[in-house]
């Protein structure tokens, strides 16, 4: 008789990152895949069950649901947000989903992590403070967070690797915003210059990584990884975009003091994580963290979805 596969509890399953282990997960054919989403009924949850996902629902802050969704599990991928200014919410929802992932004998976690920014930041007076959190000034919280999360799965004594994430090349379909000229050409902005060189990964990426993560999670106890980027500038993006999509788009960068006062909520932390990313210390962190997974393309990924982009575009 065939072994039983493992069981993993994926997180934020209808989003970037989530989304991205799903498919990942489902298409290696060793995983048992649960797939966490806060209603089950939403057309969202329908195709992850057509995908051969088991979905579950949960919410971070239902201690009972995270513990219906992690019993049994073998594994987990977790991925955290409670907005961009809101640290403290942020940790009390890992320590939710750690907590229960012990009660559970989870055996492995793979996180989503990020680097806490208060050693490099927090004295600095040329990033606006967003919050207090732990009784440091936060510049970025959203950074923050996640390093306490990975202090939290420290001490609880379960197995972890830890995934840090940078610059989502999805970030061109969901967050970016086109402004139509006269001529019928798009501009979009971000606070970082044009010609910066970057590294980008996408959903997709994130999952390869855990894929190889979960298949040896001996190997990698403990590690702290990426997922295996590659390096473009916004310039070198959106003519790919424009070449492929056939929508002239040309990216202008915005300064830092404009991007701190776009409006929205999250503003001023990605402001100043944007300003860090061009600085010696988002340099030096993307430095320090080998690489897991196949080498994404910018090219494939555009052209995968040339549809979606096409349609983000000329909608705006």
């Amino acid at each position: 008789m065939a072994p039983t596969k493992p069981t993993v509890t994926v997180f934020g399953a209808t989003g970037t990152q989530g989304g991205g282990v799903v498919h990942a997960l489902l298409a290696s054919g060793q995983f048992i895949v649960r797939a966490v989403t806060r209603d089950v009924n939403k057309p969202s949850a329908a195709a992850l069950k057509t995908q051969g996902a088991e979905p579950v629902a949960a919410e971070f802050s239902d201690v009972s649901s995270l513990e219906t969704a992690l019993s049994g599990a073998d594994a987990l991928f977790l991925v955290t947000e409670a907005g961009m200014e809101d640290p403290d919410g942020e940790l009390q929802a890992g320590k939710h989903v750690i907590a229960a992932a012990k009660k559970s004998g989870v055996k492995h976690v793979v996180f989503s992590a990020l680097e806490d920014s208060r050693p490099h930041l927090s004295k600095d007076d040329d990033y606006p403070t967003v919050c207090k959190f732990q009784g440091q000034p936060s510049k970025i919280p959203f950074y923050d967070s996640k390093a306490e999360i990975k202090a939290e799965l420290k001490k609880s004594g379960i197995p972890y690797t830890c995934l840090y994430t940078w610059s989502f090349i999805e970030n061109t379909l969901k967050f970016a915003y086109y402004i139509k000229q006269d001529d019928g050409s798009y501009t979009v902005s971000f606070p970082v210059p044009g010609d910066q060189p970057l590294n980008f990964q996408s959903g997709d990426t994130v999952g390869s990584a855990v894929a190889d993560i979960l298949s040896s999670p001996n190997k990698y106890k403990g590690a702290d990884l990426q997922p295996s980027v590659f390096v473009a500038s916004w310039n070198e993006v959106y003519a790919a975009v424009s070449q492929v999509t056939g929508r002239k788009v040309t990216y202008q960068g915005i300064s830092f003091e404009q991007g701190t006062k776009l409006g929205f909520p999250g503003a001023v932390s990605l402001a100043n994580m944007w300003k860090a990313i061009n600085a010696d210390w988002g340099d030096g962190g993307r430095k320090k963290f080998a690489s897991i997974g196949p080498k994404p393309s910018l090219q494939q990924w555009v052209e995968g979805n040339k549809q979606q982009l096409s349609e983000k575009i000329g909608s705006c």
